[in-house]
């Protein structure tokens, strides 16, 4: 018979929007073997389109005073096309960017424990991996006229995992 463990997780909020992170390690592992928390295979969280999500960020980092937009966005975090050069390409391609849906695909962190190897400490270090996209709105990447083909969206990777 296996002994019950018990898992604790974490919610993160990020762009006003709760991600909820699943435990990988029991509670009483984390001595060891340290927190570990990742999004749930499959899951994905909807943070809003590009354009308000980066204006938020700006915020954050103190690029835009806090309450104010960024000259290129207007309020609602569409394009601002004043802001930019009188080139309608530019213009077209920063306009499906910013409405373009933002998506958290994946979400790890491994923050190592105490486990020894050989009588020391493992010198693990934190970990991370997160997965962004960017999908854009109905036919606005259409490639090649005549042709199916579509770029739906992009997307972002960065991490420290091997």
């Amino acid at each position: 018979m296996s002994d019950t463990k018990v898992f604790f997780g974490v919610s993160l909020e990020l762009a006003g929007k709760t991600i909820s992170l699943e435990p990988k390690n029991a509670i009483n592992e984390i001595k060891e073997k340290g927190i570990e928390v990742e999004l749930p295979a499959g899951e994905r969280v909807y943070l809003g389109t590009v354009g308000t999500s980066l204006n938020s960020i700006l915020q954050t980092l103190g690029a835009v005073e806090s309450g104010t937009t960024a000259s290129f966005l207007n309020d609602d975090g569409t394009l601002n096309s004043n802001e930019l050069p009188d080139i309608q390409v530019l213009q077209d391609a920063a306009s499906v960017l910013v409405e373009a849906g933002l998506y958290v695909d994946e979400f790890h962190v491994r923050i190592p424990g105490a486990a020894t190897e050989n009588g020391k400490v493992a010198k693990d270090k934190t970990a991370y991996t997160v997965g962004l996209s960017a999908e854009w709105q109905e036919d606005s990447g259409q490639l090649i006229d005549g042709l199916d083909l579509q770029l739906k969206g992009v997307y972002f990777k960065i991490s420290n995992e091997e």
